[in-house]
């Protein structure tokens, strides 16, 4: 497929004209890199070859597919005199022959808060994800990598972070949630407010979506809403609803080649003895 704005082509074409297998390239489009050079048409993936390209030679100068690191070390706690809404800390990484690579990662408050509701460690997640997210700025730095060799992470970067730890999330938080069915969105409400499994809530400014609850459970006094995007209309009972979406979800999971989580055959364990 051609277009004005570039060579844009399938996954699958691509692959073979690079010599990559199809899930390794749609990895990539998944990946932080992959708005560089990947873009959503439909359901389906298509990449534009010409920075593609580029981004290949990058990672293949820096080392077949990663860069080589020796050893990774913390140093210690980064000093906040300017009173940062974060928690900093630095580390040592070692890189070939070279130098050991200094540098810092700040960590947001709302970001610590949220991965604390996940049962998330911060620092142990900073520990496994440390060398991977190196690896990211030094394939694409940003400026403040260039000048401070300074990572910062935000309340959107949880999915970012957790992924680069090993502990991608089943569920996306809405405001990390794209806009496609068989999505899986985790909300947090009060007693008061939660719905039920069955039932479903509006995503906004896409009336043409909903999120259908398919669990729930209790922490700290709230609950935790486990839904997956649908296309409305929603019909038929409760319990087919939830098999429609769970539907979704698989069928979401093969495109992208993903592996479904353990809570989808929990839930539709549960669904058909009900």
């Amino acid at each position: 497929m051609m277009d004005a704005a570039g060579e844009w082509t399938t996954v699958e074409r691509a692959a073979v004209a690079l010599g990559l297998t199809v899930s390794t390239l749609r990895r990539w489009c998944r990946g932080p890199d992959g708005p560089a050079f990947a873009r959503l048409s439909g359901r389906t993936w298509e990449v534009n070859m010409t920075p593609l390209q580029r981004y290949l030679q990058v990672r293949r100068r820096a080392g077949s597919s990663r860069i080589r690191f020796q050893g990774f070390n913390y140093l210690g706690l980064e000093p906040n005199p300017r009173l940062k809404d974060a928690t900093g800390w630095r580390f040592a990484i070692g890189k070939d022959s070279q130098e050991p690579l200094l540098f810092k990662i700040w960590v947001g408050s709302e970001l610590i808060q949220r991965l604390k509701v996940d049962g998330v460690d911060v620092f142990d997640a900073l520990l496994r994800a440390g060398e991977r997210l190196v690896e990211d700025k030094e394939l694409r730095p940003d400026h403040l990598w260039l000048e401070e060799r300074t990572i910062e992470l935000a309340v959107e970067d949880r999915v970012r972070l957790l992924t680069a730890a090993g502990r991608a999330p089943d569920f996306l938080l809405p405001s990390e949630a794209p806009i496609e069915e068989g999505v899986p969105v985790l909300y947090e409400m009060t007693a008061r407010d939660a719905g039920s499994v069955g039932e479903y809530m509006a995503v906004h400014k896409h009336p043409e979506l909903a999120d259908l609850i398919v669990d729930w459970a209790a922490q700290a006094g709230r609950r935790l809403m486990s839904t997956v995007r649908l296309r409305l209309p929603i019909d038929g009972s409760s319990a087919e609803a939830v098999k429609r979406a769970l539907a979704a979800y698989i069928d979401r999971c093969q495109r992208l080649g993903e592996v479904p989580g353990a809570w989808a055959r929990e839930v539709e364990q549960r669904v058909s003895g009900s």
